[in-house]
């Protein structure tokens, strides 16, 4: 299988993630997802984090958050 993934912006407020999907053993052709993603309004002091798995931490279910 080989990938190839391309980011860029359509405009100040829309990044665009676009992948490319070749492997000849499984598809017929090559093929292409393009997702846009919108900026999000947020305070000019909002900080994001950034979210990983670590072993033994707790799940946002399990901090008071409802994730149903």
């Amino acid at each position: 299988m080989h990938m190839v993934e391309r980011f860029g912006f359509a405009d100040s407020r829309t990044m665009t993630y676009e992948v490319t999907i070749t492997d000849p053993v499984v598809f017929t052709r090559p093929w292409t997802i393009k997702v846009p993603f919108q900026r999000l309004n947020r305070p000019a002091d909002y900080e994001a984090y950034e979210e990983a798995c670590v072993e033994g931490t707790k799940g946002v279910d399990k901090i008071g958050f409802s994730v149903k």
